[in-house]
């Protein structure tokens, strides 16, 4: 028998890792983030004045370095929900004058399921007013929900003492008060030193000093009653109700008698469609075309329909996810 040489020739293919992955935990094209982008920049406008939307806002901040597919899933939640609750009214009624600057402060343990970050949240209040709020996620990783409390009553205690500040360039100082809901954030705080907690960051240990010096008070209030809560997880819409209530905000539907009219080509835009982008449909028809003459209806009086009226899942909170 003759030995025969058979030459085979054999093509090793490099696998992409993004084609085993599922479709939502792929990235996005460079148009869809940017797109993404833009939205969630609006977002985070409109949560300056709303902090009935700043934890949702937050959270889909966190994605727009590298965003996935499945991240247009909660921003579309989050769009639902404005459709449904456009506009938020800050009530600012009239009152004695307060002696003290109120500062509540909470925190939601480990809520990030990726990176086990918690949240800190927080709102300060001059009476009945609302003054500011924010919801933000903590640098470090907290290893208890004391801990995780602890270091939102250090963020919270710096800003009322600039608040403070503020009130003595007014020549009317005020001292801060602290509410928290945490008895063991507390127990941290009025103490002196570590104790047992050995973990804890030196660096946030000066709140201490501040609470013995008296430069701030700290109470403690119930959970179900700190609004801070809703800027630091999800809730339901009774719950953020509520909690919208002790801040003296209340949501509301529509658009307010004295807000300027809206153009018609916004007015005309695409219903069907989740995320609108206003800015691109204008450059579109440009102004002074046509189009405009063709929406011009006398019977609308420039005023959005109610959707808190619709089907259900239309009064739903922000949640993410």
């Amino acid at each position: 028998r003759r030995r025969r040489n058979i030459d085979v020739e054999v093509e090793l293919n490099e696998i992409i890792e993004d084609a085993t992955k599922p479709w939502e935990e792929m990235e996005m094209c460079q148009s869809d983030a940017t797109q993404y982008r833009a939205v969630v920049a609006r977002c985070n406008f409109l949560s300056i004045d709303r902090p009935d939307i700043m934890f949702a806002s937050k959270e889909c901040s966190r994605c727009m370095s590298k965003p996935l597919n499945g991240d247009w899933e909660p921003l579309k939640r989050l769009g639902r929900y404005l459709l449904s609750k456009p506009r938020v009214v800050h009530m600012f009624r009239w009152q004695d004058k307060p002696n003290f600057l109120s500062a509540f402060s909470d925190s939601n343990w480990a809520g990030c399921h990726k990176t086990r970050k918690s949240t800190s949240g927080a709102c300060f209040m001059n009476g009945a007013h609302l003054i500011k709020a924010y919801s933000k996620t903590q640098a470090n990783i907290a290893l208890s929900s004391g801990e995780a409390e602890f270091y939102s009553m250090v963020h919270a205690t710096s800003e009322a003492l600039g608040l403070r500040a503020m009130t003595e360039d007014y020549e009317d100082p005020l001292d801060p008060w602290l509410y928290v809901d945490a008895s063991a954030a507390i127990g941290v705080a009025q103490r002196t030193g570590l104790g047992k907690i050995r973990h804890l960051e030196t660096g946030s240990l000066w709140l201490q000093q501040a609470v013995k010096n008296g430069k701030v008070g700290i109470l403690k209030i119930k959970g179900t009653e700190n609004p801070s809560d809703l800027m630091t997880k999800f809730t339901d819409l009774a719950t953020l109700d509520k909690l919208c209530g002790i801040m003296g905000l209340i949501v509301r539907g529509g658009r307010a008698a004295s807000a300027p009219e809206m153009a018609k080509h916004a007015q005309a835009g695409s219903k069907d469609s989740e995320v609108n982008c206003i800015d691109d449909y204008s450059s579109e028809i440009g102004p002074g075309s046509d189009r405009d003459d063709d929406n011009n209806d006398d019977s609308d009086d420039g005023s959005p329909k109610d959707p808190s009226s619709d089907s259900e899942g239309s009064a739903s909170s922000p949640r993410v996810g």
